[in-house]
């Protein structure tokens, strides 16, 4: 949006459109489109804040692109787009009543969805109908826009727009609330639905038609793994022929600001991506002892058998090839143990620059012996 306010613009702008794709691939998967006359809509003077999804003159997201559709309601650039002039689908008041009905009533029964899996603990089906909930109501803003409605009737289309404003925040917000276990999002959400569904039943009274309204979702607990285990604890397990007892331990983190790594005599230097940083994960795996059956060797889990929960996100590795950095440390590696040897090295991660320690969670995928999870903070 920065650019759209840069002096030597002004009436030379016909449209900006942005792109994603990902690392060395041409095709995109989301793109977006402002035109002129939009950029009109946008107050003069940029303040930092990002142009929401069903604010865009087009906007498309494709599918398998594993972008979660979460925007933040308090940095909404507010557009002050005019309400029921659309030019695209005349609708008469008879139809234009039915159709509010219908959105209601689906926008409703989501909302049911995610009270049911909310009362069930089932947060992870909370955060996938959350996410549902807030496209919803963007498709259903989107071609509201679209209808050109008679003069009477602007007044309940200006409220029910801001009705479907409203669910698509509550959307946003409970996902994130129920990914990361935040009671302050959740509250945040439920107060944006019970504005979406007065907004949204003001305007069907002003028409002399209502629908019900559900319950609102139950918050998440405090801890999303409440059973986690704590730093420098053991987690202790056989091997598959239950010959070996081993154990995993997850000891301590650091941050690291960037690391060197040699190959062939040539020194490369790792910097994360702008806006993050690296956390290692000090990661110790010990063979306690031999049962006398079978092979007294293990081989210990592979570095990607360990994930970091960041933001609502299981976070891929970012491992260097090499078992040791200067100034880090040693570094976790799949190795083969005897019985009474260990292995103690660091899992790097990239993380946001917002990462909160005190919230995350480090994943072990052990096959058989279970995963144990391992609270960071």
């Amino acid at each position: 949006m920065q650019a759209l306010y840069a002096d030597g613009v002004g009436d030379d702008l016909g449209f900006v459109v942005v792109v994603f794709t990902k690392l060395n691939e041409k095709e995109y998967f989301a793109k977006f489109v402002l035109d002129a006359a939009d950029v009109a809509s946008f107050p003069a003077g940029f303040d930092g804040g990002y142009i929401r999804y069903a604010d865009w003159s087009e906007a498309l997201v494709t599918g398998g692109a594993g972008v979660v559709g979460y925007e933040s309601p308090g940095r909404v650039l507010a557009c002050n787009r005019p309400a029921g002039g659309g030019a695209a689908i005349p609708c008469p008041d008879r139809v234009f009543g039915s159709i509010m009905t219908d959105v209601a009533t689906v926008l409703n029964e989501k909302i049911s969805e995610i009270s049911c899996a909310a009362g069930a603990e089932e947060y992870e089906t909370v955060g996938t109908l959350s996410m549902e909930l807030a496209a919803t109501a963007r498709a259903d803003e989107q071609f509201f826009r679209s209808l050109s409605v008679p003069e009477e009737l602007k007044p309940a289309y200006r409220e029910f727009l801001n009705g479907l404003a409203m669910y698509q925040d509550a959307g946003s917000l409970f996902w994130y609330g129920a990914s990361l276990s935040d009671l302050k999002s959740f509250s945040e959400g439920n107060d944006r639905l019970v504005q979406g569904q007065t907004q949204t039943r003001c305007a069907l009274e002003r028409l002399s038609l209502q629908v019900a309204a559900p319950d609102l979702p139950p918050a998440p607990p405090e801890d999303l793994y409440p059973d986690a285990i704590r730093l420098k604890q053991r987690y202790e397990f056989k091997d598959r022929a239950g010959a070996n007892n081993l154990s995993v331990r997850v000891d301590s983190f650091a941050w690291i600001d960037r690391y060197h790594t040699t190959k062939d005599e040539v020194q490369e230097e790792h910097r994360p991506s702008y806006g993050n940083r690296f956390l290692g994960v000090l990661v110790e795996v010990n063979h306690l002892g031999y049962w006398g059956k079978g092979n007294q060797k293990f081989k210990t889990p592979k570095p990607g058998d360990f994930t970091l929960l960041s933001q609502g996100e299981w976070v891929k590795l970012t491992q260097p090839d090499t078992p040791y950095i200067r100034n880090v440390g040693s570094i976790y590696q799949q190795v083969t143990l005897d019985r009474k040897e260990r292995i103690i090295g660091y899992l790097i991660y990239e993380v946001p620059g917002s990462f909160d320690p005190s919230g995350s969670y480090l994943k072990a995928e052990l096959g058989d012996a279970g995963t144990p999870i391992w609270r960071l903070g």
